[in-house]
């Protein structure tokens, strides 16, 4: 059970690193075209 927990906020940690670099992306190609 405890595996299943480290699994479920590994994964929550891995989508709002993606999500954080998605932003950041766009961000980034906001600017450059600024």
């Amino acid at each position: 059970m405890l595996n299943n927990g480290c699994k479920h906020i590994c994964l929550i940690g891995a989508i709002w690193t993606v999500l954080a670099l998605l932003v950041l992306a766009d961000w980034l190609a906001r600017r450059i075209q600024l």
